[in-house]
């Protein structure tokens, strides 16, 4: 090699080099954009609203507006309460999401895990092959997931809803078993929300029937607000708020209950409740590209005429990322949807604007106009 040229490669390279590694950031860096493209891009995570001044009542509008926009002219309600003190940042249809009551469908499922769990029936490692139904006594319901050739455990089986698994299940648990635990979390009893005329659902004692654990039938009856209510204790360590409406300066927070949930098993429940999210009932709506820990579950069922069917969602937005350590201090927000007439995969991408809506308002944008805010769905998901 001649000096000119040995002179040329040791000032080049260095500028190879910085050119490489700058191409491979961005090579990341458009990976990530692209995963996440067809949902219109994904809002940074929440700030800390006391250092950024962020005005809660604000969001509250922000929120209340989202909601609004998202459930159009269908007849459903929305709520949106603060996991954390049971305050109702937004309520679309008070009369539906207090006064009325529902079979809740799959969404009772993670209650159901929970009895198991806590009478010993159940761990994390309990697989059961689904033969794609379940038949027993009468009772017969399909499984809509996708076939597997491979057991499902209980986080997979939360995840995909799987009826045959927790039917099967719900043969061993016992009547009262079941109705602690539901009683517990309020079920079959008024929250205490301020409002008039509210509804204490339904919750019968000692005439479970098959369906029971899955959410099927008229033995068990939620408001939407009863079950909003639930989904955060079971997810903020067991706090049971009485739900109120309120503006957020000078708020105070009214528990009603703690109840105890072993970590692990509150663990167990959020990865099932993540699956549903990421590939189960709920990945339509493409929630887990969001740039934040956001899971849930759907749930539909069948009026208690036995005709039409109703869409639930319940998603949780959690400050860990997306997969990472879920505490329950880190749980956030629930985001309720429920839907006459639908499905809860349905429910699930009605919810995504909302969420979308507090990420931004919470970076100081409320309100500002943002992509899409749904992905279409795909057929051949689970209308679970």
């Amino acid at each position: 090699m001649s000096g000119f040229s040995r002179a040329l490669f040791f000032r080049v390279s260095p500028f190879h080099i910085k050119c490489s590694v700058a191409l491979l950031w961005l090579i990341v860096l458009c990976s990530s954009c692209a995963s996440t493209a067809q949902h219109g891009g994904r809002p940074t995570a929440p700030v800390d609203a006391a250092q950024a001044g962020i005005n809660e009542d604000e969001v509250d509008a922000a929120l209340e507006r989202a909601a609004k926009a998202a459930l159009g002219e269908r007849e459903g309600t929305v709520i949106v309460m603060d996991a954390q003190n049971g305050r109702l940042r937004a309520v679309i249809h008070p009369r539906l999401a207090f006064e009325q009551a529902f079979p809740p469908g799959s969404a009772i499922k993670p209650f159901t895990a929970l009895a198991a769990l806590r009478a010993g029936l159940i761990d994390a490692e309990t697989s059961k092959l689904c033969p794609s139904h379940y038949q027993s006594a009468g009772f017969d319901i399909a499984c809509t997931h996708p076939k597997s050739k491979a057991p499902l455990d209980l986080a997979h089986a939360l995840g995909f809803s799987c009826n045959y698994y927790f039917a099967t299940v719900g043969e061993r648990l016992s009547a009262g078993a079941f109705e602690t635990t539901l009683a517990l979390f309020g079920f079959g009893e008024r929250t205490g929300v301020n409002a008039t005329n509210e509804s204490a659902g339904t919750l019968r004692r000692g005439e479970q029937s098959a369906g029971d654990v899955l959410g099927e039938g008229d033995h068990l009856l939620v408001t939407p607000i009863q079950l909003a209510r639930a989904y955060a204790a079971i997810t903020n360590g067991g706090h049971l708020y009485r739900p109120q409406r309120a503006a957020s300066p000078g708020f105070i927070a009214q528990p009603t209950a703690r109840i105890n949930i072993a970590a692990p098993q509150r663990a167990i429940l959020i990865n099932g409740m993540r699956g549903a999210t990421r590939y189960g009932t709920a990945a339509a709506a493409g929630l887990d590209a969001l740039n934040v820990g956001i899971y849930g579950k759907t749930g539909t069922s069948t009026s208690s005429n036995g005709f039409r069917t109703q869409g639930w969602f319940v998603g949780i937005m959690d400050d860990a990322r997306r997969g990472g350590l879920s505490k329950p201090e880190s749980v956030r927000l629930v985001v309720l949807v429920f839907l006459r007439r639908a499905h809860g995969a349905e429910s699930a991408e009605l919810a995504r604007p909302v969420f979308e809506e507090y990420l931004r308002a919470r970076q100081g944008g409320a309100g500002r106009e943002s992509g899409p805010a749904v992905a279409s769905r795909n057929d051949a998901d689970s209308e679970d």
